[in-house]
C-alpha cells in the first residue's frame, strides 16, 4: 500500500489548483482573443469587399480579363483567401476555381444572393471548418463582390502567438507561486505537525522530553494544535511530577515502616530473651 504524506498531498494540490487555473485563464483568453480576431477579421473582409466595389464601380468599362487577373491573381487575402463575383442568379462571374458555374443550390451562395450586402459566417460542407465572407452588391450590373476567408486562417496566427506569450508568463509565474507555497507549507504546517508528531512519539516510546515546547507563531488551526499540545505535556508532566513525589512519599514510609518493624522484632527478642533466664 502506497502512503502519501500531508506534504505530498498538499503540494499535489497546489499544482493541481495551479495547472487548472493556468487551463482556465488560458482558455478565457483564447475565447476573448477569438471574439476579437473574429471582429478584426470582419472587419477587414468588409474593407476588402467594399475597396473591390468602389475599384469597380471606378472603372467601369475595365474588360473581364483585366478585372479577372486583378481579383484571381493580384489580390490576396491571407493565406487561403479570395474574392470573387456572383450574380444575383448565383452564377459564378469571376472565381478562381469554378468561374462560370451556377451555386444557387449551396446555401452559403443562396444567403448571399438573397441579403446581398453583409456579413455570413458558414460551415464549409468540403473541409468542414467555418469561413466568413463579406460582399457589397453592385447594382449596375447585378454583381456580388465577396472578399472570402476560411476562420482558422484568420485566427491560427494570432492564437499561436497568444498561446506562446501566455506560457511565457504563466510558467515563470506558477514556478514561482509553486516555490512560495513549499516554503509556507514546510515551514508553517509541515515542521510544527512534525514537531507535534515527534514529542507524541517519544512520550510514546517513554523517553519523551516533558519540558519540550512547540512554538506558537500563528493564530492559526496550526497555532492551536501547538498551544494545545503544550497545554497537553505541561499537564503530563505535573501529573508525572505528582506521581512521582508520591512515590518518593511512599518509599520515605516503607523505610520508616522497616525500620520500625526492625525494632519491633529486636524488641520481642530481647524480651524473649530475659523470658527465659
Amino acid at each position: 500500500m502506497i502512503i502519501v504524506n500531508i506534504k505530498a498531498k498538499l503540494l499535489l494540490l497546489i499544482v493541481v489548483s495551479l495547472v487548472g487555473c493556468s487551463i482556465t485563464i488560458m482558455f478565457i483568453d483564447r475565447v476573448v482573443a477569438t471574439k476579437e480576431i473574429r471582429r478584426i477579421t470582419e472587419t477587414n473582409l468588409r474593407d476588402l469587399a467594399k475597396s473591390a466595389h468602389n475599384f469597380i464601380k471606378a472603372h467601369d468599362s475595365t474588360d473581364m480579363n483585366t478585372l479577372e487577373t486583378i481579383i484571381n491573381k493580384e489580390t490576396k487575402i491571407g493565406r487561403t483567401g479570395f474574392l470573387f463575383i456572383v450574380d444575383s442568379k448565383g452564377n459564378l462571374v469571376i472565381h478562381k476555381k469554378a468561374q462560370g458555374q451556377n451555386w444557387i443550390s449551396k446555401p452559403f451562395i443562396k444567403h448571399i444572393t438573397d441579403t446581398k450586402s453583409g456579413y455570413h459566417r458558414y460551415l464549409s460542407p468540403k473541409t468542414k471548418t467555418y469561413k466568413v465572407v463579406c460582399y457589397e452588391y453592385f447594382e449596375p450590373k447585378d454583381w456580388i463582390v465577396v472578399a472570402s476567408n476560411f476562420e482558422s486562417d484568420a485566427l491560427a496566427a494570432p492564437i499561436k502567438s497568444m498561446l506562446a506569450r501566455s506560457i511565457m508568463f504563466l510558467v515563470p509565474a506558477l514556478l514561482l507561486i509553486f516555490g512560495l507555497s513549499f516554503f509556507f507549507i514546510n515551514s508553517d504546517i509541515i515542521k510544527p505537525i512534525k514537531a507535534a508528531a515527534v514529542g507524541l512519539k517519544d512520550i510514546a516510546q517513554g523517553e519523551g522530553d516533558l519540558t519540550m515546547r512547540l512554538r506558537v507563531a500563528n493564530k492559526d488551526e496550526i497555532g492551536e494544535l501547538s498551544q494545545w499540545f503544550n497545554l497537553f505535556i505541561e499537564k503530563l508532566q505535573g501529573i508525572i511530577k505528582d506521581i512521582t513525589g508520591g512515590v518518593e512519599t511512599l518509599t520515605s514510609s516503607a523505610t520508616e515502616l522497616s525500620t520500625i518493624s526492625e525494632q519491633m522484632t529486636m524488641e520481642a527478642q530481647h524480651v524473649t530473651d530475659r523470658s527465659n533466664t
